[in-house]
């Protein structure tokens, strides 16, 4: 069995060799062979109204004639007894008129209902007349086919003239009957069985089958390609009584979107074969395809350049640019063109110019890309090398300004404007700057930049003092170089200044600071000098430890002064020092807001607290123990006094010293009359109170509290803590090295060295491992740090004593190690370098690294 392609079947098991007859669709009539129909049955309700009055005529009749009869004889008998034999022929003939009557009735009724029967069967028999033919016209102007086959055989009983014309099969035809000889493929090319026509399916499974391609050869040669789709009809009890078959013929449909594919695919391989990008966009701008170029040349795929991806590879600079030009092309429907530099794969960018054109049917839009880079480049060189050129000079950092022969300023920085305070545009020309820099000498300047143009190499022109818009004088140093012509041929100059204002200031500080040192050091050395000739004692051991520490106290106020550029010191830390110089328990407290002690005031006070100390540590509550000293002070707004208090407790009864010795006379003659001071001395049983008050030149109140530095604690033995131990001395100044050996061979170290350079202690320390070292910082202008670094692989302890307030290292490690600045008193040095000794973690392996 198999399957018509309009979807009609037939059964015959005979094979068919012969091709189905072929019709002319127009000699088809439109519908053939459709099933009888029968009169339209009469209305229920109408039958039963006809039954139901001829029932009850002929029940009124038999009842009204019964009761006629009998009343008839009752009245004869009383009556007409006498002419019974008449009566009687009347009685009979009045039930016969009786019966006419009733018999008439019953006829006209049952014609009449008879007639409104027929009627509405005429009616309903033209209105299904009007609707068969309705159906009969639309079925066979479809223009689909569509053939109804009936149950279970599957034969076709109506073929409409669109199915005539797909197949060439009609329902007169022998072959209609049958699915053997048609010629129906399916999609993959394999024949139909019969089983498999979508008819017979939707006979057999019940269920409908929706668009099946089908592949059918017509008896005139011809191939057609057709949708078919099937679906049962059932009757009222559900039972399937036939199949509707719709096929559409889209052979024309799909070869024309084979052979659109075809220009298509023709199309995409021309664009993806173009060494150019080609992109296309929807209407709303947005990427819906990239040629394979444009993929290849960005190293982006399509679905990454889709959409607004494509900005990915426009160059940062020309991003915004460029999409701001896109959207409003898309937006006004206009021709898109546009120059940006696009990514390569290898991150490089090129020039491209970007033309986009909107395709009126569709709405899309089609561009190229082409690389312009070439030609862009070398336009982009010449407007870079001017830019470079202009910002150059702008934003040079010192003064510059080109300038042609013509007397225009072309270019000028702002670093020139910025020192002079002119504007650009009152320098526009050479006039207005010699006008405003040089006044009255501007003519012989003039004729000195008028030179420059003839000029073939660079030139110094010297130094010129200039007059700025706020009336300050500069000195600045010119320099000019011929740099050729502009596009007007006119020749240029670029001229710069270099600021020798600071410079020259700087020359000047420098020979008032080379004085004023010179002045310091003779000052110091006096105040050294006067300290000798004033420090009386008889004992010449403690002649020198008074000597040293005054000595001492001043270098200490010196150090504070440089950590500071000489610009004071702060009081706190300067009584912490002095006070932890000869203490190291913390028996003292210093409370007091913060205050700097001004430059000129820091060593004549830093002497006076030296006293003090000296003089509580010999004979007052430093002396003992449990003594202790408080140094506070407080800022008196209202005379305009800085007012500090010494007080000491703890120590020995105090009584009021018969005499005035050095450190009494030191304190009167700074206090009150280097100063300008106040100062009180009350001699307490319970310890010395001293009231000092400072005038306003003498302090400033800083705002802010110091942060001290953690000290180093030091140990109380002058002694050594390992006699014996190897030390280490690298110093360059040979009477340091000599003391420092002294010292410490009194003590009973044994000193290796001294020795002065950098390569001398590498190899000595190799050589022969010490136990500690003592660094200077500067050996000859090089620094020390390469011995600490060895020696703190080693395991060695260091410390450094120098002249400066800090180390400048980024090494951790050094800057953790003892800083004693010069000059270091002895019991100092001893005690540091005795704490480092029974202090450190790792002995000395003596272990040199390689």
């Amino acid at each position: 069995m198999t399957e018509l392609p309009n979807g009609t079947s037939r059964a015959s098991n005979a094979p068919s060799t012969k091709p189905p007859a072929t019709k002319p669709p127009a000699t088809n009539p439109p519908a053939t062979n459709p099933p009888a129909t029968n009169p339209p049955a009469e209305p229920a309700e109408t039958q039963e109204n006809g039954l139901r009055f001829p029932l009850f005529v002929a029940l009124s009749y038999a009842i009204v004639s019964s009761a006629w009869i009998a009343a008839s004889d009752r009245a004869v008998d009383l009556v007409f007894a006498t002419n019974v034999s008449t009566i009687q022929t009347y009685k009979g003939w009045a039930f016969i008129a009786l019966t006419a009557v009733l018999l008439f009735i019953v006829l006209w009724r049952e014609g009449r209902r008879r007639f409104s029967v027929e009627t509405a069967l005429r009616d309903r028999e033209t209105v299904l007349q009007r609707e068969r033919s309705l159906f009969e016209a639309v079925l066979r102007q479809a223009p689909i086919g569509i053939s109804i086959c009936g149950a279970p055989d599957g034969k076709p009983i109506i073929l409409n003239d669109q199915a005539v014309a797909i197949t060439q099969v009609s329902l007169t035809d022998e072959e209609a009957s049958r699915y053997e000889g048609y010629g129906a493929r399916h999609a993959d090319g394999s024949p139909y069985t019969m089983e498999e026509y979508p008819t017979v399916r939707a006979l057999r499974e019940g269920r409908a089958i929706d668009w099946e391609p089908m592949i059918y050869h017509r008896p005139d040669g011809r191939t057609l390609e057709l949708d078919i789709s099937s679906a049962p009809v059932r009757d009222g009890d559900g039972h399937i009584v036939a199949s509707v078959t719709i096929f559409v013929d889209n052979t024309d449909t799909k070869a024309a979107k084979r052979a659109l594919a075809e220009r298509e695919d023709m199309l995409r391989t021309t664009t993806e074969a173009l060494p150019g990008a080609l992109f296309v966009a929807d209407p709303d701008g947005r990427n819906i395809y990239s040629n394979q170029s444009f993929q290849t040349y960005t190293g982006l795929s399509a679905n990454q350049l889709s959409g607004d991806g494509w900005m990915q590879a426009v160059h940062p600079e020309d991003r915004q640019a460029a999409l701001a030009g896109w959207e409003s092309a898309v937006g006004r429907g206009v021709r898109y063109q546009s120059e940006c530099r696009l990514r390569r794969l290898d991150g490089t960018y090129r020039w491209h110019l970007i033309l986009a054109v909107r395709e009126t049917r569709t709405g899309r839009w089609i561009g190229t890309g082409t690389d312009v880079h070439a030609i862009k480049e070398a336009e982009l060189a010449l407007a870079q090398s001017e830019e470079r050129l202009r910002r150059a000079i702008e934003d040079a950092p010192f003064p510059v300004m080109v300038h042609a022969e013509d007397g225009e300023v072309v270019l000028i920085s702002q670093a020139w404007l910025d020192a002079t305070g002119y504007t650009a545009a009152e320098l526009s020309t050479i006039s207005d700057w010699l006008e405003r820099a040089y006044g009255e000498r501007r003519g012989a300047v003039r004729t000195n930049i008028q030179r420059l143009h003839q000029l073939d190499r660079p030139i110094k022109e010297g130094e010129y003092d200039i007059r700025t818009a706020d009336g300050r004088g500069l000195t600045w140093a010119f320099r000019s170089s011929p740099i050729g012509c502009d596009s007007k041929g006119r020749r240029l100059v670029v001229s710069m200044a270099a600021d020798m204002t600071d410079r020259k200031e700087a020359e000047s500080r420098l020979r008032l600071l080379m004085r004023e040192v010179d002045h310091r050091a003779k000052n110091a050395l006096a105040v050294v000098q006067s300290i000798v000739l004033l420090s009386r004692t008889e004992d010449p051991k403690e002649f020198a430890n008074a000597v040293e520490g005054r000595v001492t106290a001043m270098a200490r106020a010196h150090s504070l002064l440089a950590a500071n550029r000489w610009s004071g010191a702060d009081l706190a830390t300067l009584a912490q020092e002095e006070l932890s110089a000869f203490t190291q328990d913390r028996s003292f407290t210093v409370v007091g807001p913060p205050v700097t002690i001004a430059a000129e005031a820091v060593q004549s006070f830093s002497m006076v607290l030296h006293e003090l100390v000296t003089n509580a540590a010999k004979y007052g509550a430093l002396s003992v123990a449990n003594g202790s000293v408080a140094v506070s002070w407080r800022v008196d707004k209202t005379a305009g006094l800085l007012r500090v208090e010494w007080t000491e407790s703890g120590g020995p009864t105090v009584t009021p010293p018969t005499r005035q010795g050095f450190g009494s006379i030191l304190l009167e003659r700074t206090i009150l009359g280097q100063m300008h001071g106040e100062l009180v001395l009350e001699w307490l049983p319970e310890g010395l109170r001293c009231r000092i008050a400072l005038p306003r030149d003498c302090f400033v109140v800083s705002g802010v509290f110091p942060t001290p530095k953690p000290a180093f604690e030091p140990a109380n033995d002058q002694k050594a803590a390992a006699p014996g131990a190897r030390v280490l001395v690298v110093e360059d100044e040979a009477l340091t090295a000599m003391g420092l050996q002294q010292v410490l061979e009194d003590a009973g170290y044994r000193v290796i060295g001294p020795v002065a350079h950098v390569q001398d202690a590498i190899d000595l320390a190799r050589g022969s491992p010490p136990d500690l070292a003592v660094l200077d910082v500067n050996l000859f202008g090089q620094p020390s740090f390469p011995v600490a670094e060895l020696l703190d692989d080693m395991g060695v302890p260091f410390l450094f004593c120098t002249g400066y307030g800090s180390l400048n290292t980024p090494n951790d490690r050094l800057r953790q190690a003892p800083v004693l600045a010069k000059p270091v008193r002895p019991d100092r040095l001893l005690r540091t370098i005795g704490a480092l000794l029974l202090s450190r973690n790792r002995p000395a392996t003596g272990v040199v690294p390689s």
